[in-house]
């Protein structure tokens, strides 16, 4: 394959920088879904440490030899950390502003209060949606799906998958011989990628099988 894209590298720290972030995905109790966005920024730069647990609802073979945490390292654009930031703060500034100002008006129990004050909620869960989707276009990029991917909790259909990614491998690994060697957090990472490669570019989905390769 072609040398590895510039778009990431295995990681196990998440110190580096002048300043830390952090942002949580969503994510149940076993850890089948979520994880954490750790941003690390310097004077120069900054990364993003995508960590993601490894739950118990990846069949064995796909999760054996993997840590409980599975995390990738992947250059941030300094420009875009600086405008997500700045509209974090806009969004967080302007819900302060319209909660006192609601709170603080005599009426605030009337009906027509009530409802305003639910249009302003409404209107910061949209900016807090395009916010996500923000973050996930221009930070996370291809690596996004570490947070959305979920294996099925439903026994026939996590089987389905598996088979699947099994046949896949069996075509591919011809082809690639790198791929017999993927193990523990490597065909973790790749099981995750199987399961949402259709929900992403071709171009993304190459990228990231390069750089695991």
């Amino acid at each position: 394959p072609a040398a590895a894209p510039a778009c990431g590298s295995s990681c196990g720290s998440g110190k580096c920088g002048r300043y830390d972030h952090e942002y949580r995905g969503s994510g149940g109790v076993d850890g089948n879904r979520g994880g954490d966005c750790h941003v690390n920024s310097t004077d120069t730069g900054a990364c993003l440490l995508v960590s993601r647990a490894v739950g118990d609802a990846c069949p064995a073979e796909f999760r054996a030899g993997a840590p409980p945490l599975v995390s990738r390292l992947v250059p941030v654009p300094w420009c875009a950390l600086s405008s997500l930031e700045e509209e974090v703060d806009r969004i967080n500034s302007e819900n302060q502003r319209t909660i006192r100002a609601r709170t603080d008006k005599a009426e605030a129990g009337s009906l027509a209060e009530r409802v305003a004050f639910w249009d302003d909620r409404r209107r910061l869960d949209r900016r807090l949606g395009d916010l996500a989707d923000r973050l996930q276009a221009e930070i996370l990029r291809p690596w996004r799906f570490l947070l959305s991917a979920a294996w099925p909790t439903e026994s026939l259909e996590s089987g389905a998958f598996a088979a699947h990614l099994r046949q896949w491998l069996d075509v591919e690994s011809p082809r690639e011989p790198a791929l017999c060697s993927f193990h523990g957090a490597r065909l973790f990472t790749l099981s995750l990628l199987f399961l949402e490669a259709l929900a992403m570019e071709a171009c993304e989905v190459a990228a990231v099988l390069r750089s695991l390769v």
